[in-house]
């Protein structure tokens, strides 16, 4: 069984990194990411995340002043 088979039906802790490196395309992550996210936009399991997450992914892009991110 799969690690989204495993996901499926249920909540997902999603924490800083992964979703800096799926916005990053980062290539040692990127095809386990697209297929979490898929799985995740079909609704086989929920994610959850933190303000925390979010500030600490808007850090990057507000110190490059590049609003369009932000």
């Amino acid at each position: 069984m799969g690690l989204i088979e495993r996901l499926t039906n249920k909540v997902v802790f999603l924490d800083t990194a992964p979703l800096i490196y799926y916005i990053e395309a980062n290539r040692h992550y990127q095809s386990l990411l697209n297929q979490m996210f898929a799985a995740n936009d079909k609704g086989d399991f929920v994610f959850k995340t933190s303000v925390v997450t979010l500030i600490e992914v808007l850090v990057h892009p507000m110190r490059h002043n590049q609003q369009f991110l932000v």
